[in-house]
């Protein structure tokens, strides 16, 4: 049974209580930056929870990214059509629904993720849904550029880890897409990353005319203020779910990767000179 926001809320209090019986009510809004009146009507439900609060609320707990996804999800399925919900908002929503539909997400932790943090592992699962794809070591290898001994080896790591699966002989994607949530920098992910721009990189170099109209490059150098950085990650991430959601097709020919990077070229005048990763 799926717990809701104030369900979810409320029991926070509750064990926060349980741990500290002289806990109140006054002390958790203070946490959560409500007033105590406030969050007396919400948690009693003479209050509706807002999309923006149930966002707050979810980033305060450090809820993965899915159970926000889901909160926010309810909170529009609870609201009347007259709720103050942008179109835009709604069709995000629906969007959303539509991808996770049709390409289940398995949310995977990043100590799992060490051992195929080798870029190659997430274009073999994304190999398996192009046309003509051949469940063959060397077809597998050829494509992406890489050994038939990597090719093996990162099937048969992708099998045991219940990613891949061989059925008669054909190789089959358990998962439609594979999903990390990292919380913090951690170095498998930045050389996975690393890895992407060597790729991005050899991309640039081409020369040949037919690899200008199968790749776009482009970058924006801009000033903000360091403060605004988790709003423009969330908007990193909605642009990176549209893509997703836009790529969505009953046929598929290749695989690509899309890098997104945004990080500061100015240094912080109280920061330190950045060393090596």
């Amino acid at each position: 049974m799926q717990v809701t926001p104030i369900d979810f809320i409320r029991g926070r209090f509750y064990k926060k209580r349980s741990d500290n019986p002289q806990y109140s009510i006054a002390a958790y809004a203070r946490d959560l930056g409500l007033s105590p009146s406030f969050l007396s009507r919400l948690l009693l439900g003479r209050r509706p929870l807002t999309i923006k609060l149930a966002v707050q609320i979810g980033t305060l707990f450090e809820l993965p990214s899915e159970q926000i996804d889901d909160w926010i999800s309810h909170v529009a399925a609870g609201s009347s059509k007259n709720a103050k919900i942008s179109r835009k908002m709604r069709e995000k929503l629906a969007q959303k629904v539509n991808l996770k539909t049709k390409y289940p997400v398995q949310y995977y932790e990043i100590e799992r993720f060490k051992v195929i943090s080798q870029w190659h592992h997430f274009a073999i699962l994304n190999l398996t849904f192009i046309r003509g794809f051949k469940s063959n070591t060397p077809w597998i290898a050829k494509r992406l550029g890489i050994t038939t001994v990597e090719a093996q080896e990162a099937i048969t790591r992708l099998i045991e880890l219940g990613l891949l699966e061989r059925s008669k002989g054909v190789l089959k994607s358990s998962s439609k897409m594979l999903f990390v949530d990292q919380k913090s920098s951690e170095l498998s992910m930045r050389q996975f990353h690393l890895q992407r721009c060597d790729q991005a990189k050899h991309a640039l170099t081409d020369p040949s005319p037919e690899a200008f109209p199968n790749q776009f490059f482009s970058g924006l150098t801009l000033a903000i203020d360091r403060k605004r950085m988790p709003e423009f990650k969330k908007k990193l991430k909605e642009i990176s779910e549209e893509v997703m959601a836009f790529a969505m097709s009953d046929s598929y020919s290749d695989v690509y990767h899309l890098n997104l990077h945004f990080f500061p070229v100015t240094k912080n005048e109280k920061d330190k000179t950045r060393g090596p990763l």
